[in-house]
């Protein structure tokens, strides 16, 4: 007699559509549990039963169970009374691994790349593949070294969950395998959803359930011509009298198929009829993604529920935060969650660099907290702190005294860090003991205010929580392991640059946006974007661990390769346009300002649908026409590109505000009688570097001498060195110069320890010294071979005997600088600059300008500037006709002193003319910006509508239109 049929095959065209009737018919039968091991299978399955009154009856009398295969293999574990074991998650696994580096270093050939970030990961990657296909590398270790540093790796990482009471659910399953069949009674029948390639492991342990006499319904896609397309699940071929028969049910409704589920199909004819299915080529990514929301906000406009539209992407993390900004500028509500690297969410970033502060116990760690937008520190507060850095006291006295809280305007915060940094610098303690130190570090720190419920807030909310989950993790890894502060800094810190941070967004009545094709469900519009080559298909990769050459040296190579892979994605691409009568499917041109390839994929679609239609959309399309049912903001935006009125009168206004508003910055003379006379005036005395600037840019020497604008540059090590030389004696042999500029130098750095990271610090210091040792040797050559001495540093025009007064016609040009070494050679002054000198000098540059400028100051007799460049240790005697009697003003490259004499009738003539013309600029008062190659040097870009790289952004998007 035939024994009942336990396991039934249900075949159905790919797309939950086509799925939805044959589930429908199983869940009508009693106790059915609805297991995945995909999470978005099940959530599609419990949107589409809440959306039907009869099934949503079923489940809420649990008639109908949707579980996760984790779920349900723990259910069925203690059932068979197997040892308590907690899985342990992704990041504890990785934790464990990276407490065992020792281990693997010392046990494989894998040596220092087991400590590198993303190792762990990796490995569990691989191992789990192993387990899901029933292969255990210790029985493979010696078909090929890499598996047998595997099976080293899978015995380190079993003897850490077993000493830890931790498993996996594969290894779970493994141990459940090797029980007796048997089953609570509430689990009698089972539908298995969600499946591309079923792996042996999950193959056996449906076996086990029909074994154990539960009935299990398993659903498989096929395509309706070519029977080769989606892998036959791996269950044994057996006849009604073996130990479980199989029942094989065609679901397949070819009547209703797709037109698109004609693609990879064998022997049929090309389909003309495809009204729904589209392609768009765009421009950019930018345009692309625009596109798609405003087609998606019409349809919700026109009355589309939101939970029949959905766009799909194949990469979040590169689309998620592009969707998301243009989400909220066009009020398109969605449902989204994509990944960030957790250290790039700012508040996790700070905390990382506050604990490197304070590990190192710099008073840069105040800085820090001081400087942050979290803190919003009033200013009576940053002048305090201010305050105390100028005392000049030691990293350690600064420390006392801030918890000490001498002065009353400084945080109360500040006090309360400092005491929290005394006692962790000498504290040891577990892993969770540090966890509690960091808890009570973030209470202490001013980042949470009474706003806490931004969704920017929640964000920052969101990245603490992964913060302290890894720390966690390690926590479970080095279980009662004492560790000091520095340790486990180093260990949370390596965890967090490994770990990413989830934005979620959650809009009420928002479309759904994922990157997962069986998170699409039914949609009646299916919108996809990103349809490239290396995002569908991925480039192909392989296996760090276990490359495909090991793989196929395994004994009957039953591991999928990386060709394989691509096998996978192509019937993924084929659920996709599956999903929906409706596809748009969309890929932009270019990426980021590279060039993009349209996905193969799309000409697999165009060759079986060739009357698909292809719609391109480029730079002048950026922007639709405008239309009423607009925002009146958006209106202006549409018509200002097209060239065209926006219909709303409203808008029309705004339109016309902003023209006139934006037509003032092409003013090239100021109209103001007032102003323009105070910017055409002639600034005395006139500083020789304003006179470079003004031959330049206009808007520069307007910003420079008439608005008298200084910027604070981070501190460098051409600053730092610069510093030290105005603080030495020049004049010292040598050696001794160098000692005392580096004693020097070391007390700059000191005095910008506040402000700058121990990377930086190290960084700062080796390249100042590094700068300083070329200036030494420098100045010895110099004093050896142009005979000069030293007389002063730092000291202003006025103060020495060149020239201060140029004559142009009538008018006289009072000058002044900032001289930042005045030699003398043979009883004349010759003054030295620092600053850029180039090897090689053509007339009408900016450095020819400069040294002309500071060589016309010297006397007739001797006319002659050095520049020096701290960068390269370069130095360059301009030299307009005679050198003085004596001096030696020869080149002598290997010192790296150079000369570049000019013949003086021809210089004066020219560098007169330039003069003059810049002096009838400044009194024309021109001041609209004037961009060029300056402008990569200048530091009021934020102030400049015509900066260089804006223009440089607008000309390709010209140019590419």
């Amino acid at each position: 007699m035939a024994k009942s049929t336990r396991l039934r095959l249900i075949r159905c065209l790919p797309g939950f559509a086509a799925q939805a009737p044959a589930l429908r018919r199983e869940l009508q039968k009693r106790g059915a549990i609805v297991l995945s091991q995909r999470n978005e299978c099940l959530r599609v399955v419990r949107d589409w039963i809440a959306s039907d009154e009869s099934l949503r009856a079923k489940m809420e009398a649990n008639e109908i169970t949707l579980t996760s295969l984790g779920e349900f293999v723990g259910r069925l574990a203690s059932h068979a009374d197997l040892p308590h074991r907690r899985s342990a998650s992704p990041l504890v696994q990785e934790a464990l691994l990276a407490a065992e580096e020792d281990s693997l270093v010392n046990r494989t050939s894998l040596g220092v790349m087991a400590s590198k970030p993303g190792f762990q990961a990796a490995a569990l990657e691989t191992l789990q593949e192993l387990r899901h296909y029933e292969l255990d590398p210790r029985d493979l270790a010696h078909s090929d070294p890499r598996l047998a540093d595997l099976a080293e790796i899978s015995a380190i990482l079993e003897s850490a969950l077993e000493k830890h009471k931790l498993t996996t659910l594969s290894l779970r399953v493994q141990q459940l395998l090797e029980a007796e069949p048997s089953v609570p009674d509430e689990i009698r029948r089972v539908l298995w959803i969600g499946e591309d390639v079923l792996e042996p492991l999950w193959a056996r342990l449906i076996q086990w359930l029909v074994e154990a006499g539960c009935t299990v319904s398993y659903f498989c896609e096929v395509h309706p011509t070519n029977a080769e397309f989606f892998p036959e699940p791996p269950f044994p071929q057996a006849d009604a009298d073996a130990s479980f028969p199989i029942e094989t049910i065609d679901a397949t409704d070819l009547a209703s198929s797709l037109p698109q589920h004609a693609v990879y199909g064998r022997g049929a004819p090309k389909v003309e009829g495809c009204e729904g299915i589209q392609i768009v080529a765009t421009a950019d990514e930018f345009i692309e993604v625009e596109t798609a929301l405003r087609e998606l906000r019409d349809r919700l406009q026109d009355g589309a529920p939101p939970q029949s539209l959905v766009l799909y992407v194949p990469t979040l993390s590169e689309y998620g935060p592009l969707i998301h900004s243009g989400a909220i500028r066009l009020r398109v509500p969605i449902v989204m969650d994509y990944q960030i690297p957790l250290l790039q969410n700012p508040l996790a970033r700070a905390l990382q660099d506050l604990l490197g502060a304070l590990v190192a116990g710099s008073i840069h760690a105040v800085s820090l907290v001081m400087r942050s937008p979290f803190t919003r520190a009033k200013p009576a507060e940053t002048g305090a702190w201010e305050a105390l850095l100028q005392e000049g006291l030691s990293e350690a006295e600064i420390w006392q005294r801030l918890e000490a809280r001498v002065d009353a305007n400084l945080p109360e915060w500040a006090s309360e860090l400092a005491a929290w940094q005394r006692t962790a610098a000498n504290e040891i303690g577990t892993a969770s003991d540090w966890i509690a130190r960091f808890r009570e570090l973030v209470a202490l720190l001013p980042w949470i205010h009474g706003d806490a419920f931004t969704e920017a807030e929640k964000r920052h909310g969101s990245a603490l929580d992964t913060m302290i989950r890894g720390a966690e993790a390690e926590a479970i890894a080095t279980l009662n392991r004492k560790l000091s502060f520095r340790e486990w800094t180093r260990r949370v810190v390596a965890r967090w640059k490994t770990q990413t941070a989830y934005i979620r967004v959650r809009d009420r009545g928002g479309l759904l946006v994922t990157q997962s094709v069986w998170d699409v469900g039914t949609p009646d519009l299916l919108y996809a974007l990103g349809m490239t080559e290396g995002r569908i298909p991925r480039k192909r990769i392989e296996d760090p661990l276990l490359p495909d050459r090991a793989r196929l040296a395994i004994p009957g190579a039953p591991l999928p390769t990386s060709y394989e892979e691509a096998y996978a994605m192509q019937r993924d691409f084929y659920r996709l346009i599956s999903a929906s009568p409706h596809v748009i499917l969309s890929y932009p041109k270019t990426f980021s300002e590279g060039d993009e390839v349209a996905s193969g994929y799309l000409a697999d679609l165009r060759i079986a649908l060739p009357a698909c239609r292809l719609r391109e959309i480029g730079f002048d399309r950026r922007l639709p026409d405008p239309t009423p049912e607009q925002e009146p903001h958006e209106q202006v935006a549409s018509a200002a590109w097209n060239g065209v009125e926006p219909p709303a009168p409203e808008a029309k206004a705004l339109l016309e505000q902003l023209q006139e508003e934006t037509s003032r910055c092409d003013i090239v003379v100021l109209s103001s009688p007032n102003l323009q006379q105070r910017v055409s005036s002639i600034p005395d005395p006139l500083r020789v570097d304003h006179l470079r600037a003004a031959e330049e840019c206009a808007f520069r020497f307007l910003v420079l001498a008439h608005f008298r604008l200084r910027t604070r540059r981070h501190p460098s090590a051409w600053s730092v060195a610069r510093a030290a030389i105005y603080k030495t004696d020049l004049s010292l042999p040598p050696e001794e110069m160098k000692e005392e500029l580096r004693r020097h130098c070391k007390a700059e750095i000191d005095a910008a320890r506040p402000y700058l990271s121990q990377e930086e610090l190290r960084l700062l210091q080796l390249s100042a010294n590094t700068l300083l040792d070329s200036f030494v040797q420098t100045e010895a050559n110099a004093r050896e071979r142009w005979k000069v001495r030293p007389k002063a540093k730092r000291v202003s025009l006025q103060d020495t005997g060149l020239r201060k007064v140029f004559r142009n016609g009538d008018q006289a040009i009072h000058l002044d600088a900032t001289i930042d070494v005045l030699y003398e050679v043979e009883g004349f002054e010759v003054p030295m600059l620092f600053g850029f000198v180039p090897v090689e000098t053509q007339d009408g540059d900016a450095f020819e300008l400069r040294a002309a400028l500071y060589a016309a100051l010297a006397p007739e007799a001797v006319r002659v500037a050095i520049f020096h460049d701290l960068s390269t240790g370069l130095r360059r005697a301009y030299q307009v006709g005679r050198a003085p009697t004596g001096s030696g003003f020869v080149s002598y490259t290997r010192g790296n002193l150079y000369l570049l004499p000019r013949d003086k009738n021809g210089f004066l003539n020219g560098i007169r003319e330039r003069f003059v013309r810049t002096l009838d600029k400044i009194a024309f008062g021109t001041v609209s910006p004037e961009p060029g190659n300056h402008c990569k040097s200048c530091s009021f870009e934020d102030f400049c509508r015509k900066e260089e790289s804006l223009l440089v952004k607008s000309t390709k998007s010209d140019e590419s239109a």
